[in-house]
C-alpha cells in the first residue's frame, strides 16, 4: 500500500492515462486486501500517513461484548482460520430449558415464561419461548425449549442453573383454567382413574368415582370428566380405602366386577325398563357402526346413547340396585368421553371394547337380551352361516387347547361350509354381501396356507372378524348363545376378537400361555 501511494504521487502529473489507471488500481487493491484482513479505514489511513510498515497490528472485534473464551497467548503462531477469542453480547441471552414430553401440549412459541435463578433467591425473571426443539432426547425424555431474555443489567451469567414455570392460560380467567387434582389423589388405570370423594353431608364417608384424566401438569392432573369444582378428593390413603373394601369382600373401584345377583325385570319400574330397552337398542346400532367402520353414524349413536343414559333416574330403586346402576352408569359415561376423544380407529376399537364389557354387565345384571335388527338374506343363508359357525367353534376350542393336529384337521370342514355360505351370498344383492364373500374367501385361503398352530392363530383373526360382521348383518341359525370376546394383547397389543358359545374366556390366540386373557364385548343373538 505504501509503495502504491508513493508511486501514485510520482506520476501525478504524468500524461500517460494507462499508467495512472494501473497505479490507482494497485492502490485500491492494496486497501481492499487490508480491509479484508480486518483493518479499519482509520488504521489504513495511519499506515499511509506514517509511510512505514509496523510490526504490530491491532485487530478490532466485529461486535462489542465480553470475552468469554481466550484461545491464544503472546508469541503463538496463528494460522488462517485460527479462533483467537470468543466474544459475546450478554445484554440478551438464550435460556435453554428442558421440558418433559408430557408437558409439550402446554408450551407454544411466543408464550411468556417466568424463571428463577439459584443465584438470586426470591427474584423472578421473564422471557418468551422463541424455539422448541423438534427432537426428543432419548435419554432424558425431554425437549429443549429456548427463551429470549433481556439481560441489560448483566445479572444473569452463562451456565447458571434456572427453573421455569410456563403459564398455559391467562391468570384469573376461570373459563379457560382446567380443573386440577393432586397427582397423589387418583388410582391410575390409564386415562381412566379412580378417586375417592368425601361426602359433604356424612363425615368420614367416602364415595368411589371413576374419572377421565387429561394431561399431567406438574404435581397435578387435569380432570376431563367425572368431577366438579368444589368436591373434596382423598389426597393420601386412597389405597387404604380401596383395600379395606376388598378385605370386606365388597366390590372396590379397582376391582368392581364381582358376581352379583340378577334383577327380575318384572320388578323394575316401567319407565326405567323402557329406557333400558331403548339404551339396549342404541348400543346394538352403535356396535354395528363400530364394526362397519362408520365413524359418522357411530358418533350419532354415541350422542343418542349419552342422552338416554343421562335421563335415567334411579332414585326409586332400593339401595343395592341403585348403587349397582350408578356404578355401571358411571363407567359407561367415562366410556362415552373416551370414545369421543378417540383419534384413531385402533383407539376407538379399544375404547369400544371396554364399553361393550361394561354394557354386558348391564345386560347381565338386568337380564337384557340384545334386540334383533332387520337382517339381510334368506333363512337358507342363516342356516348355512350357523353350520359354518359350528365348525368354527371346533377350531376355536382346539386353538385354545393348544391342539395343532386337531386344529389343522378341521380346516377342510370350515372351507367346505364357507364355500356353501359364499355360494348363497351370491344370491344377495348388496355391497355387504359382496364384501363378506370376498373377505371370507380370503380368510379361508389364509387358513389353508397355514402350516402350524402359530400361523393358524394369525389366520384365525380375519376369519373371526368376517364372521362377527356376518352374524350382525345376516343373522345365523342356532339354539345357543354366541358371545364376542376381545383380547387387547393379541398380535403385539394390536388386539383381536373371536366368537365363543360361552362367556368364559378361552383365548385361541394364546392358549395355555394366557388362556383367560380377554373380556366379553357383546352377545350376538342367533335365530332358532
Amino acid at each position: 500500500l505504501i509503495e502504491a501511494v508513493a508511486a501514485a504521487a510520482k506520476i501525478n502529473g504524468s500524461d500517460n492515462p494507462l499508467l495512472r489507471q494501473t497505479i490507482n488500481r494497485t492502490q485500491s487493491a492494496a486497501r481492499k486486501k487490508l480491509q479484508l484482513l480486518g483493518l479499519t479505514d482509520k488504521q489504513i489511513s495511519n499506515v499511509v500517513n506514517l509511510k512505514s510498515p509496523s510490526d504490530q497490528v491491532t485487530l478490532t472485534a466485529p461486535i462489542s461484548g465480553i470475552v468469554i473464551d481466550k484461545k491464544v497467548t503472546e508469541g503463538m503462531y496463528v494460522k488462517t482460520g485460527t479462533q483467537i477469542y470468543t466474544i459475546a453480547d450478554l445484554s440478551r441471552l438464550w435460556i435453554i430449558l428442558e421440558a418433559y414430553e408430557s408437558d409439550l401440549h402446554a408450551i407454544s412459541v411466543g408464550q411468556p415464561v417466568e424463571f428463577s435463578a439459584e443465584a438470586f433467591p426470591g427474584r423472578h425473571f421473564s422471557g418468551r419461548v422463541a424455539y422448541i426443539d423438534p427432537l426428543v432426547d432419548n435419554r432424558t425424555r425431554t425437549v429443549r425449549v429456548r427463551l429470549n431474555v433481556d439481560n441489560s443489567d448483566l445479572l444473569l451469567k452463562p451456565g447458571m442453573f434456572v427453573r421455569a414455570v410456563a403459564k398455559s392460560s391467562p391468570a384469573g380467567d376461570s373459563e379457560t383454567l382446567p380443573l386440577l387434582i393432586p397427582a397423589s389423589a387418583p388410582l391410575l388405570t390409564g386415562k381412566r382413574a379412580i378417586v375417592y370423594i368425601q361426602l359433604p353431608d356424612r363425615e368420614g364417608v367416602y364415595e368411589g368415582r371413576e374419572i377421565i384424566l387429561g394431561p399431567r401438569r406438574g404435581e397435578y392432573y387435569q380432570v376431563t370428566s367425572g368431577l366438579t369444582e368444589g368436591e373434596l378428593v382423598v389426597n393420601r390413603g386412597n389405597f387404604k380405602i380401596d383395600s379395606a373394601i376388598q378385605i370386606q369382600a365388597r366390590p372396590s373401584m379397582m376391582n368392581p366386577f364381582l358376581a352379583k345377583e340378577t334383577v327380575d325385570p318384572t320388578e323394575l319400574p316401567p319407565l326405567f325398563s323402557s329406557k333400558l330397552d331403548l339404551l339396549n337398542g342404541i348400543f346394538v346400532r352403535l356396535s354395528q357402526a363400530v364394526h362397519d367402520g362408520d365413524r359418522k353414524s357411530g358418533e350419532k349413536h354415541i350422542d343418542d346413547f349419552a342422552g338416554v343414559l343421562t335421563g335415567i333416574n334411579s332414585d326409586f330403586f332400593d339401595a343395592d340396585i341403585k348403587l349397582d346402576w350408578e356404578e355401571l352408569a358411571m363407567l359407561l359415561k367415562a366410556d362415552i368421553v373416551l370414545m369421543r376423544q378417540a383419534d384413531t380407529e385402533k383407539e376407538l376399537q379399544r375404547t369400544y371394547a371396554e364399553m361393550a364389557a361394561h354394557f354386558h354387565q348391564v345386560r347381565t345384571r338386568f337380564q337384557l337380551t340384545p334386540p334383533v335388527l332387520a337382517k339381510e338374506g334368506s333363512d337358507e343363508l342363516r342356516r348355512l352361516l350357523g353350520s359354518l359357525l359350528d365348525h368354527y367353534f371346533v377350531l376355536q376350542k382346539n386353538l385354545a387347547g393348544d391342539a395343532p393336529k386337531e386344529s389343522l384337521a378341521g380346516i377342510d370342514d370350515i372351507a367346505s361350509a364357507a364355500a356353501d355360505f359364499i355360494n348363497e351370498l351370491d344370491n344377495v344383492d348388496s355391497e355387504k354381501a359382496k364384501t363378506a364373500a370376498a373377505d371370507l374367501q380370503a380368510a379361508v385361503e389364509k387358513l389353508r396356507s397355514s402350516a402350524g398352530i402359530k400361523e393358524l392363530r394369525t389366520a384365525f383373526y380375519p376369519l373371526s372378524k368376517v364372521l362377527v360382521d356376518a352374524v350382525s348383518t345376516f343373522g345365523a341359525a342356532g339354539s345357543y348363545a354366541v358371545y364376542e370376546h376381545y383380547c387387547p394383547m393379541a398380535f403385539d397389543d394390536t388386539g383381536a376378537t373371536w366368537l365363543d358359545t360361552s362367556e368364559t374366556i378361552n383365548n385361541p390366540y394364546f392358549g395355555d400361555e394366557m388362556l383367560r386373557c380377554g373380556e366379553v364385548l357383546d352377545q350376538l343373538k342367533l335365530e332358532e
